[in-house]
Order: C-alpha cells, then sequence, then structure tokens
C-alpha cells in the first residue's frame, strides 16, 4: 500500500488515501486499486476507520511513538495534546500544516490522505498501469468514492481515454444523490458491491443513508445490468447466522442478476477486520462455518461463491486438480 500526504489543503480535488499497484483484494485479477477517503457506514468491524471521514486526518501509531512530545511543541494551532501518554488531536483546530509529522522521528504521525489534483491522479494511474501486464485493470476503491461527489465522476471520464481494459467502482449502494450514483453506473465497467444486509433495521445502524435510498440504488444497480462483484464481510453477531447469509443469497439471486461472483471474507481477531472499537474484535469465525455458508450459498444457486481472508489455509482448502488436453487446473475455492 502507498500512502498519500503532504500537507495540501484544495477542496477542488479529491482526496485519495493511498493505492496499490498490485491488489488482489479489489476485484477479479492483478489491478490498480485506488482509495478515496468517506464511507456511507461506520461498521464496528471496519477495515479501516481511517477511510471513513471525507477529510485528511493524522493518524496516531502508539507503538512508534517515544514520547519526546516534539509534536506538540511543534504545533502552533495547539492541536495536539498528551492525555495519558495518547496523542489526542483536535480536528477542528488542526490545519492539516504537516508540522507535527515532520518532526515525528519515527513516524508515529502520519497523514492519512490529502487532496490530489484530477491530473495528478490520472499521471498516477497511467505510470502504475503501464507496469502491468495486460490486461489492465483498476479499482476506484473506498470507502465510499462517490460521497466525494462530481469530481469522482469526472476523474472515470478521464480515466476512460486511457488504455485501461476494466475500471471497476467499489461502493455499498450509499449515496444520496440519485443522479449521481445512476451517472456512475453509466460510466464504470461494473460494480464491487459492499453487501451485508438487506435488513433495514441491521442497515439502519450503521448508516445514515436512508433505508429506502439504499434499496433504490440496488433496483438502480440491477436495472442497468452492469456486472456486480459482491463482496460479504462474515462477522460474528452480524452476518455469520446462516439465516442471514441465506437471505442474503436469495436477494442477489432474485434481485441483482447480474451478479459475477460473490465473495466471503471471514472475520478473525489477527485479519485486516480488527477494530480496536468492535466488541467482538476477539470473537473467532471458524473455517468450518465459513465452508458451510459457501455450501449454502451453492446450494441456493450462486455457484460462483467463494471465499478468502487469513482463514484460508492449505489445511483447510479443499484441493481439486482436472487434467484436460496436458493442462491442469488448480482450484482452491470452495
Amino acid at each position: 500500500m502507498n500512502f498519500i500526504g503532504d500537507g495540501t489543503q484544495n477542496t477542488g480535488k479529491l482526496i485519495l488515501y493511498g493505492w496499490d499497484n498490485l491488489s488482489t483484494n479489489d476485484g477479479p485479477g492483478v489491478r490498480l486499486a485506488l482509495y478515496f477517503k468517506g464511507c456511507s457506514l461506520y461498521c464496528p468491524w471496519c477495515l479501516n476507520p481511517f477511510l471513513q471521514k471525507v477529510m485528511p486526518e493524522i493518524r496516531w501509531k502508539s507503538t512508534n511513538c517515544i514520547h519526546d512530545f516534539e509534536c506538540i511543541k511543534e504545533c502552533k494551532e495547539k492541536a495536539i495534546r498528551n492525555i495519558n501518554n495518547t496523542i489526542v488531536i483536535d480536528e477542528e483546530k488542526c490545519n492539516f500544516c504537516g508540522a507535527c509529522w515532520e518532526v515525528c522521528k519515527r513516524e508515529g504521525l502520519k497523514p492519512a490522505g490529502d487532496y490530489i489534483s484530477l491530473e495528478q491522479i490520472v499521471s498516477l494511474v497511467e505510470y502504475e498501469i503501464n507496469l502491468q501486464i495486460p490486461p489492465r485493470s483498476v479499482t476506484l476503491g473506498g470507502g465510499e468514492p462517490l460521497l466525494q461527489g462530481y469530481p469522482m465522476l469526472n476523474l472515470l471520464g478521464m480515466l476512460k481515454t486511457l488504455p485501461i481494459n476494466h475500471i471497476l467502482l467499489a461502493s455499498c449502494a450509499g449515496v444520496d444523490n440519485q443522479e449521481l450514483w445512476q451517472q456512475a453506473l453509466k460510466s464504470t465497467d461494473g460494480i464491487l458491491l459492499h453487501l451485508f444486509t438487506v435488513d433495514k433495521d441491521v442497515w439502519q445502524s450503521v448508516s445514515n443513508v436512508p433505508f429506502e435510498v439504499y434499496l433504490r440504488n440496488l433496483h438502480d444497480l440491477a436495472i442497468s445490468e452492469k456486472p456486480v462483484y459482491i463482496r460479504i464481510p462474515i462477522v460474528p453477531s452480524f452476518t455469520n447466522a446462516p439465516e442471514t447469509i441465506y437471505n442474503l443469497c436469495m436477494f442477489i439471486k432474485k434481485s441483482l442478476p447480474h451478479t459475477k461472483q460473490v465473495e466471503f471474507r471471514g472475520y478473525v481477531p489477527n485479519s485486516s477486520f480488527k477494530n480496536p472499537l468492535f466488541s467482538l474484535k476477539d470473537t473467532n469465525i471458524s473455517s468450518e462455518e465459513i465452508i458451510k455458508l459457501c455450501s449454502l450459498a451453492h446450494e441456493v444457486g450462486l455457484k460462483e461463491t467463494h471465499w478468502r481472508g487469513n482463514l484460508r489455509t492449505l489445511d483447510n482448502a479443499p484441493l481439486n486438480y482436472s487434467i484436460s488436453e496436458n493442462k491442469m487446473d488448480f482450484e482452491t475455492d470452495v
């Protein structure tokens, strides 16, 4: 992962958090994945809480901090405090000038995201995709990229001029602006949909976007006939119940007919799903549970359902070999 941040503020630009030029986690194949700040959800198991706000932030990493408090002395806005050996930053006072992380000796403080011009982003993409072996693929992710508004549409249009074979837009369908959502569907080659519920109470517990808007967006996605790649987090007390997965799978089968693939990501404490604020962060999902949920999805008719993540090992992933015309296929998906 490459991170962005030099302290430049300009609200006419997109806020880019970072990128991965060899991602295998953001859609089919090997892709250039760009991560933009802002999300419609505040899931307690959030993969990266620093992607939630549509604004640059400063991250403090306690294990790197030597507690010399030079950052506090350097901050002219008095936006940094030491509370019980914890560095706390007042976002209302902070002007993101960069003085604090520049004086930090061991990168205890680092910027999380910055305002980057569309031209700079396009140049970055152009450089990175030239390093890829065709077909060249890009995913605009987050968070919810469309929370940054129409500049994201402009970026999609500009990327269409580059030799890119496939552009995916990652989304949870939590977008209030229907026109923006519909235009985005027209401008992309597919949607990487983060889906974990079709239950009104559950949705409203993690989002301020009205449930009716969420369902409307999923309907617009279905009638757009755009290919959909779905990722479902399997999280304790949220999505690990067979009944929950059954309802999700039936919804996908009936309401999202252009789904190409469903991917389960199992929660384990040492995986990327380890938000310290998650009350069930020490609760395991077993590989046996994931296998049963995959089997359930297959029975419903979603044959292109598989699972991945830190739970996946050679010990629990069946290895199927088939030899035809001197070719051997190696499969590790359930």
